[in-house]
């Protein structure tokens, strides 16, 4: 990737998230990656403490990742939010992932029969 692709994706995404410094860019980046890195280092340590040894079926560790391991890792986004001080941003990240995940289930829900 050349420089100016590269300044051109970065533009892209300071404006789609609304921000104008490049610094914030850096740090929300690096609040992602941080959050990241925490999930991967935690996932180890519940499949251990839950006793799923590596043997276990995929089906089952997807499971558990959906049921436990994803809503931890959005408490680690706001948790690393705040410490690099960009609470405000992914608390409206959050929420709108939040929306976007309430529209799709309402969609896939079956419907009611009201006789």
């Amino acid at each position: 990737m050349n420089k100016r692709t590269g300044q051109r994706l970065m533009d892209f995404f300071k404006d789609r998230w609304g921000i104008t410094s490049t610094w914030q860019f850096i740090v929300i980046n690096l609040i992602f990656a941080a959050s990241g890195f925490s999930i991967l280092y935690t996932k180890g340590i519940l499949y251990e403490w839950a006793g799923i040894p590596l043997e276990t079926s995929f089906g089952t560790k997807i499971l558990l990742f959906l049921v436990v391991v994803l809503p931890l890792y959005n408490i680690y986004f706001l948790i690393w939010s705040i410490v690099f001080g960009q609470f405000q941003f992914f608390l409206m990240y959050q929420k709108k992932i939040l929306s976007r995940f309430s529209k799709i289930w309402l969609m896939l829900r079956p419907a009611r029969n009201l006789d």
